[in-house]
Parts: structure tokens; sequence; C-alpha cells
């Protein structure tokens, strides 16, 4: 891979059409050569890579039979990663606006089980502390009911950046904003009443009730041109690839 040609985005265009379950059998080998590439890939994922999160997530998914496609897409992560090898996390205190979050969800994504995408991001000293991008454990029934389980989720990491804080000795008596970009959600997380459209959602999920009541996550909601967490749940073109990396604070030295 070293003589690749570099390329612009983690993903090629139109990648979703091989993101599905092989009907095959990979031989042994095929498979560990796989597993070792993607274990390498979220490696560098979970240290330093968050623009690698989609990516590799749901390719790793196919870890234990995969198809010549899943191995040209990780190969082409590698040609990403060639031509953003000097990007990094920059963090600057003096301009940091206090820890805030993102999340975001597409629905029913996932061509094999219907199951959505939900990926978060927290901020602090305006660049990225963690991020994730998985695959959510119930169907969705609608992009409300997508993002507000991602709500959730996403304001259980935040509760416990919030603990960490405090152990660290900062001052965290004012709620963590946490952004998305459906106001359906918001409207149903700052509802404490359970309706017919709602009611099947897990107890789980409804916690985040609590945490806006008690005034520890402060819902806003925030349009999805400037929604960073995007890149966590699909492939992005270059330009908006690009865009939301400098908004996590992952940019050239």
């Amino acid at each position: 891979m070293a003589d690749v040609n570099p390329n612009h985005t983690p993903l090629p265009s139109g990648a979703d059409v091989y993101l599905i379950k092989y009907d095959g059998q990979a031989t042994q080998s095929e498979i560990k050569h796989y597993q070792s590439l993607i274990s390498s890939l979220l490696y560098i994922q979970i240290g330093t890579c968050p623009d690698l999160s989609f990516a590799v997530s749901r390719l790793a998914q196919y870890a234990f039979n995969l198809s010549s496609q899943h191995l040209r897409l990780a190969q082409y992560v590698l040609s990403y990663l060639l031509k953003t090898k000097d990007m990094c996390l920059s963090y600057d205190g003096a301009k940091g606006n206090g820890l805030h979050g993102y999340t975001d969800s597409s629905l029913g994504d996932q061509t094999d089980d219907r199951h959505s995408t939900c990926g978060f991001v927290f901020l602090l000293a305006n660049t990225a502390i963690g991020w994730a991008s998985r695959k959510q454990r119930t169907v969705a029934q609608n992009t409300t009911e997508a993002e507000y389980m991602a709500m959730a989720d996403t304001s259980n990491q935040g509760i416990w950046y919030r603990s960490f804080l405090a152990e660290l000795g900062y001052d965290v008596n004012a709620p963590i904003p946490l952004h998305c970009d459906n106001k359906g959600a918001i409207d149903l997380a700052l509802n404490p009443v359970t309706g017919c459209r709602s009611k099947h959602i897990e107890i789980r999920h409804h916690v985040l009730h609590k945490y806006s009541e008690s005034r520890h996550i402060s819902l806003i909601r925030t349009p999805t041109a400037e929604m960073v967490a995007d890149g966590f749940t699909k492939s992005l073109p270059h330009a908006l690839l690009q865009r939301f990396n400098l908004g996590m604070g992952l940019s050239q030295p």
C-alpha cells in the first residue's frame, strides 16, 4: 500500500452497496488477514482518528466472513490514511467552549437487518475527546425514534464525563450541551408523557427525561449543516468531511 494513490475520504462514493453480508465463504487465511487489518484500523480510530469511525465500524461487522469487496474497502481506508497521515487533534484550552457533545443517527441504513447507525462526539478545548459509531441494538421505526435512542446513549456518555471531570476538580454544575438535529426527538425527550408513538421504546432510553429535568444535560437543536457527528453515521463527500473534521479539531499541524 506504500505506493497506492491517496484518497480524500475513508470510503468511496457508492460503497453502501457493498456493505452487506457475504453469501459465500471466505478462507481462513483471508479472514485472518482481514481481521488483522481491521484490528489495526480500530486501534488507530479509537486513539486519534475519529474521521475513520463510520468506515471502520461498518467494515468490522464483516470480520468473520468477508468478501473481496470488503477487503478492497478496507484497503481504501488505508489509502485515506496515506493522504491524512499528518492530521492530528490539537487542543487549545484558551479557546475552549467547555464540554459539549453532538449526536446523530441514520435510519435503517444497515441493509441486512434494518438497524440504524448512531454516532456521537464530545469536545473539550474545541477538540474531540471521545467518539463512537455503532449499530443500534434495536430497530427504530422512524427517524425520531432512532435519534431519540442515539441521544439517550450519548447522554450516558456525557454523564460519565461529568462525573470524571468532577473527580478531577472541575466545576461541572452547568448542564452539558448536547446537540441534535431532530426536533421531534428533542420534543420527545423534554415531554415526560409517553404516548402511543413512543410507549414501545425501551425504558432505558427514557433516562434522557431525567437527565434533562435534573439539568445534567441540555438538549440543543442544531441544523444538519452544523452537525459535527454527521460523519459518524454515513460516508460523507470530501467537502463535508473536511468541514466536520475541522469542527472536531482534526487538522494539519
